[in-house]
């Protein structure tokens, strides 16, 4: 239900792949996420990952009626193990070493939109459709969006959009800084999310990296301290490639 392509120079997708379900998640979802994503972290050859949905729809949330059968019929079932099995999933994207690009297509919901927020970058086409919709359930949103996306468009922004669930368009997601840009069509998203990911591969890998730790690093940690943690990450500078890609730069 995780299909896994290679794109080429340093750059491979995930897809998810269970169209007839809107790309809803099960829990074997979630348990291949998690795996995939500790491949790819393990990988060396992998810079940039592009995470996008199969059938026309990124993914229309949480397949509940997996998970209450899921429960019902596991004896040992502990919802706080499993809510907190769904997020650590989610939350290897947003620890993994790798640039991830979340390509948008159609309905980006609930879990869905757990998932983008959770993604380094973010692009949708212009018939997509967002919306924390947890909360019109009854249930708060746990699996990363309040939190991720509180430090990507600001707290009245998702406060808004978490306690109404209101269904937005990519505009207004656009507007808000949620994305970055809009297509028109799914091959002109291919397009530009391939030529993001090309524009990223092409730099130097453990700087890239170390540019998303430190910039994770900073949402959680007082400025001194995240500036000598960043200091500290060019300590191991090679300073003879360094200053052959400086003398490249200026010709």
């Amino acid at each position: 239900m995780i299909e896994k392509g290679n794109i080429g120079n340093g750059i491979i997708y995930l897809a998810l792949n269970r169209p007839s379900k809107l790309n809803a998640f099960n829990v074997e979802m979630f348990k291949e996420i998690a795996k995939t994503v500790k491949s790819v972290d393990e990988d060396d050859s992998i810079s940039v990952v592009i995470v996008k949905g199969k059938g026309g729809n990124f993914s229309s949330g949480l397949d509940f009626f997996d998970l209450l059968n899921y429960a019902s019929s596991n004896k040992d079932f502990d919802l706080w193990n499993h809510i907190t099995f769904m997020q650590d999933a989610f939350l290897s994207i947003y620890n993994s070493e790798k640039v991830y690009i979340a390509a948008i297509d159609g309905y980006c919901l609930g879990a869905g939109l757990d998932l983008a927020s959770a993604c380094d970058l973010r692009i949708a086409t212009n018939r997509t459709k967002f919306s924390i919709a947890e909360t019109k359930l009854g249930i708060v949103a746990d699996l990363g969006v309040l939190q991720h996306l509180v430090r990507i468009v600001g707290e009245q922004v998702v406060k808004y959009w978490a306690y109404t669930s209101r269904v937005f368009g990519a505009e207004e997601a656009f507007d808000a800084g949620l994305i970055l840009d809009i297509c028109e069509t799914e091959e002109e998203l291919d397009e530009v999310s391939g030529n993001l990911a090309k524009s990223i591969a092409k730099n130097p890998k453990k700087a890239v990296m170390n540019t998303k730790k430190s910039i994770n690093h900073s949402f959680f940690n007082p400025l001194l301290e995240s500036l000598r943690f960043t200091g500290k990450l060019n300590l191991d500078l090679d300073i003879e490639k360094l200053m052959e890609r400086f003398k490249k730069g200026l010709k």
